[in-house]
């Protein structure tokens, strides 16, 4: 009594919010965004390092584009479009797994890089959407292991530290949903 309550507003309901009916399909839309924030953010702050590893100025321009793919995978979700902004935000994340090796002729990363697609899938599709980028992603990880094994020099302490710490934050995004 006599004590004002005001209520504490953060931007989070506003940048999950998504315009379609159906609840189960709102829910997917949620964890993609989550996801795909996550993504942006990471997309940022991880263009500077990843510019300082042997081939890196390729890397982080595809990393660029790849944080400009989740923007319109966002605002595609956001309008209620989920099912074109899934496919926007996975195929995004496939496709960057794909060009690195063919850009850097090295593949060290792709099967660590392409689990971060089958999760993302995992909390966002049903079950053949699943299926279908699990296939895709490991059939990348494959041929991009085969056709462009590691090089010399091997791998080196930044470019596993920038693989960690991106992975990580990743992960860590999916499991908190």
């Amino acid at each position: 009594p006599g004590i004002e309550r005001t209520a504490h507003v953060t931007p989070l309901p506003a940048l999950l919010r998504v315009n379609h009916p159906d609840p189960s399909t709102r829910m997917r839309a949620v964890n993609a965004l989550v996801i795909a924030y996550a993504n942006i953010a990471i997309g940022v702050v991880s263009l500077y390092p990843l510019s300082q590893i042997p081939g890196g100025s390729t890397i982080a321009l595809i990393a660029a584009l790849g944080t400009a793919v989740g923007l319109v995978a966002v605002v595609l979700i956001r309008r209620g479009w989920v099912s074109a902004g899934l496919y926007v935000l996975i195929g995004g994340f496939l496709a960057a797994f794909a060009a690195v090796p063919l850009v850097v002729k090295d593949a060290r990363l792709s099967a660590v890089y392409g689990s971060i697609a089958v999760v993302i899938a995992g909390v966002t599709l049903r079950r053949t959407g699943v299926a279908v980028v699990t296939a895709v992603a490991l059939t990348i990880a494959v041929i991009g292991t085969w056709v462009y094994p590691p090089v010399d020099p091997p791998i080196g302490p930044r470019e596993i530290i920038t693989a960690a710490v991106i992975l990580i934050v990743i992960n860590l995004a999916t499991a908190l949903l």
